[in-house]
């Protein structure tokens, strides 16, 4: 069976604007540790995923669209929201 419903969006905000933004199937992000400095690591957004406030380590925030990227960038540190298919990530600046 054809998916055919509506992808992800993503889009990355930076104190500039918006930086990018890009439709997707899949998005990966790199999530923070804790306070003792653990359970740090990655996570896979998907369409339907529940609302949620992640915070983010320095790291890249991939999407995917049929098995290729199509959105990628480097952020410092951030936060994302999900809501509603749309994967917000709100960092002071992007990595070089």
């Amino acid at each position: 069976m054809t998916d055919t419903g509506i992808p992800l969006k993503i889009r990355v905000i930076t104190p500039h604007g918006q930086a990018g933004s890009a439709l997707c199937d899949s998005i990966r992000l790199i999530i923070s540790d804790d306070a003792q400095g653990k359970h740090g690591g990655s996570i896979g957004i998907h369409r339907g995923h529940e609302n949620a406030v992640i915070s983010l380590a320095a790291g890249p925030v991939i999407g995917m669209l049929n098995g290729e990227t199509v959105f990628s960038v480097n952020i410092k540190d951030g936060f994302a929201t999900v809501r509603n298919d749309l994967v917000t990530v709100v960092t002071d600046s992007l990595e070089e």
